[in-house]
C-alpha cells in the first residue's frame, strides 16, 4: 500500500472529526439552531476534506437518484445523483474505522446553506464503505433528507436559510428498527413557535 497517501488520508480524517468536535462543544450552551450559522466556513472545509479523502469512490459510485428542491424565486436547490457505468471492483461495505460519515452527516442537518448541505447529503449517499461502525450512511442519509423537507418546507435559497421556528433541534432514533425492510423509527425535535415556544415531537417511520 502507499503509506504516503494512508497517512494523508488518515491525517485528513482526524482534521474532519476535530472541526466536527470543535463546533459541537462550542455550541453545547447555545440553545439557539442558528448558532451553527456562524460555521459556514468549517462545513465548506469538511466538504473539500471529505472530497479529498472519499473522492476516488463517490466518482464511480452506484447509481442512485433524488432530488430535493429548495423553492425560492431566484434559485433552486438541487440533488441529483446520475448512474456510473465504469467498471470497478465491489467495494467493502463496512469497516470499523470512523471516518467521512458522521462529518457529512452533521453538516447535511446542521449546515442551513442549500446548496452546501445537499453536497454533503450527495456525498453521504454515494460513499464507501456505506457502514462505519455504528453510522450507516444510508438511514443517516435517509434521516438527513427528511431534516431538508422539514426545515424548508416553506422555501430557502442560499440568501435565505430556514428560519429558526423550522429548525430541527433533536434526531433520535430509536431502538426501534426493521433491518429486513430498512426502516428506522425517529423522533425529531423542534419548536416551531420559536426559542420561547413549546417543543414539539415528531416520529416517523424512515426508510433507507
Amino acid at each position: 500500500p502507499n503509506l504516503a497517501h494512508e497517512e494523508i488520508k488518515g491525517s485528513h480524517v482526524l482534521r474532519l472529526l476535530s472541526i466536527i468536535g470543535i463546533m459541537l462543544v462550542t455550541t453545547t450552551d447555545i440553545h439557539l439552531e442558528s448558532a451553527y450559522d456562524e460555521y459556514f466556513e468549517e462545513h465548506q472545509i469538511v466538504i473539500n476534506l471529505a472530497l479529498s479523502i472519499i473522492g476516488d469512490s463517490i466518482i464511480s459510485s452506484p447509481a442512485t437518484t433524488s432530488t430535493i428542491s429548495s423553492r425560492s424565486t431566484s434559485s433552486s436547490a438541487t440533488i441529483s445523483t446520475s448512474s456510473s457505468q465504469s467498471k470497478r471492483a465491489v467495494p467493502s461495505a463496512f469497516t470499523f474505522e470512523m471516518g467521512v460519515i458522521p462529518a457529512l452527516y452533521f453538516t447535511a442537518i446542521k449546515c442551513r446553506s442549500p446548496s452546501l448541505r445537499r453536497r454533503a447529503l450527495d456525498m453521504l449517499r454515494k460513499v464507501e464503505p456505506r457502514r462505519e461502525g455504528l453510522w450507516d450512511a444510508r438511514l443517516l442519509a435517509a434521516v438527513a433528507e427528511r431534516v431538508i423537507k422539514i426545515e424548508e418546507a416553506e422555501g430557502c435559497s442560499d440568501d435565505n436559510w430556514p428560519s429558526e421556528a423550522r429548525r430541527i433541534h433533536g434526531i433520535h432514533m430509536t431502538p426501534s428498527y426493521d433491518s429486513i425492510r430498512r426502516k428506522q423509527d425517529v423522533v425529531f425535535t423542534w419548536r416551531p413557535d420559536g426559542p420561547m415556544g413549546e417543543w414539539l415531537h415528531i416520529s416517523e417511520n424512515v426508510a433507507y
